[in-house]
């Protein structure tokens, strides 16, 4: 089971607010520290496919305090590892489980995503100079292509 880390900062003065709406999400632990005396840090250990839906709800509930701030972590590892919620009874429904949620398990949330776009579509030096051969490249086939054509046969 693919797991995400879901940290949140924020004020003291919405902690009872958070705790009692995330009860309502889907969560597999969570934890709470007081990090100053104004300032709160929680850690939800959530599974991957239903990071988005907590994520969409925090930041719609609480993105205009003040000081608040979400972290989403890929988690490696958890030990004791959680437990899978249903249990299929032979191989074939294994198989058709699988089949059904490939996708759910693939998944990641909509940040994740766009963070991965982000760091791709950077101008680089490498993309730069991978640029210009590509022109060169072309031009010398588009020159090959003209003068095979002018030449009779």
């Amino acid at each position: 089971m693919s797991l995400r880390l879901i940290e949140i900062v924020l004020s003291e003065r919405y902690r009872k607010e958070l705790v009692e709406s995330l009860e309502k999400q889907k969560f597999i632990d969570i934890w709470q520290e007081t990090i100053e005396e104004s300032r709160i840090h929680l850690k939800i250990l959530i599974p991957t496919e239903d990071s988005e839906t907590v994520l969409d709800f925090l930041e719609k509930r609480f993105s205009h305090a003040e000081g608040f701030r979400i972290i989403l972590l890929p988690v490696e590892a958890s030990i004791p590892r959680p437990e899978s919620e249903e249990k299929p009874k032979d191989e074939s429904e294994t198989a058709t489980e699988s089949k059904k949620n490939v996708s759910k398990f693939i998944r990641i949330s909509r940040e994740e995503l766009y963070a991965d776009i982000e760091k791709t579509v950077r101008l680089s030096w490498t993309y730069v100079v991978m640029i210009v051969f590509s022109a060169i490249v072309a031009s010398i086939a588009a020159k090959s292509n003209a003068i095979s054509r002018a030449e009779p046969t």
